[in-house]
């Protein structure tokens, strides 16, 4: 699992080292600002990837060190453990009506919302909101989103970013969300959290863990319900190609997340 850091996406010349419970991160640059910035950045990502984690970064233990070729004294300012990253994933959670477990990488994704540091990124070449600076950062997006190490169910169903964030109807909600997040009233994720004995489908028995691809796209439970030509490879293309799909999908996955609630219940109440 800790690998997972030594596996992050970051800018050109920054590399990190692991060994234990430390790390090291290296950056190289040309210039004391490169060197500053692209240090920043990758401080951000390695301490997203932790909070995901349930992994945090000791900030009063973190120490620089600037090795130059120069004569003359320079100092680096970088900060450390920056609160607006938590803000930030706190609203694209609040905008997608997520649970407080999905990633911050799933929840930016299924928001449409930029990551902060690549907005920043953005803002600093002085060319922010123009066509080609936009996609140049879009593409650094896609290129982190296929890297990511959290989020893969999400990544299943929205491997691309340019369609979904490109569409011109359709908002998410509590249900769809859960549906798309892999997050929700799932057996599977109560059992994850201790709020459920097993985590297999009630209806298919031991051999079917129950999921979010199980639920809405295998149980046969929810088959009479579901479209039988929605599959997760084409689930999210049917959505984006009219409102009307887009809302009949919605309402399926509220219908099949109410049950599965009203289930949940009924046991918690058994016991």
């Amino acid at each position: 699992m800790y690998d997972g850091i030594l596996r992050q996406a970051l800018p050109e010349g920054c590399t990190v080292v692991g060994f234990a419970d430390d790390i090291a991160l290296v950056t190289v640059a040309k210039t004391l600002e490169e060197a500053m910035g692209r240090c920043s950045l990758s401080i951000d990502t390695l301490m997203s990837w932790l909070a995901d984690n349930g992994l945090s970064l000791a900030d009063h233990k973190t120490e620089a060190v600037l090795i130059s070729s120069r004569r003359i004294v320079e100092k680096a300012t970088i900060r450390v453990g920056r609160q607006c990253k938590t803000v930030y994933r706190r609203c694209a959670l609040r905008i997608t009506s997520s649970f407080c477990t999905v990633s911050e990488e799933a929840a930016l994704v299924i928001a449409g919302t930029i990551p902060i540091d690549l907005l920043a990124a953005e803002r600093r070449t002085g060319c922010t909101g123009s066509r080609t600076q936009r996609s140049s950062t879009i593409e650094a997006w896609q290129r982190r989103w296929n890297s990511s190490s959290t989020g893969w169910w999400t990544h299943r169903l929205i491997p691309s970013l340019i369609p979904w964030l490109q569409r011109r109807h359709g908002q998410v909600d509590f249900y769809l969300t859960q549906i798309i997040s892999g997050h929700g009233c799932y057996k599977d994720y109560l059992y994850r959290f201790k709020h459920e004995p097993n985590p297999c489908c009630d209806h298919c028995g031991t051999a079917s863990i129950e999921d979010a691809e199980h639920a809405f796209f295998i149980c046969p439970l929810y088959e009479l319900r579901t479209e039988r030509f929605l599959t997760v490879d084409n689930i999210i293309n049917c959505m984006l190609e009219n409102q009307r799909n887009w809302d009949a999908v919605a309402n399926l996955a509220a219908g099949i997340l109410k049950d599965l609630r009203r289930r949940e219940q009924s046991r918690r109440n058994q016991q």
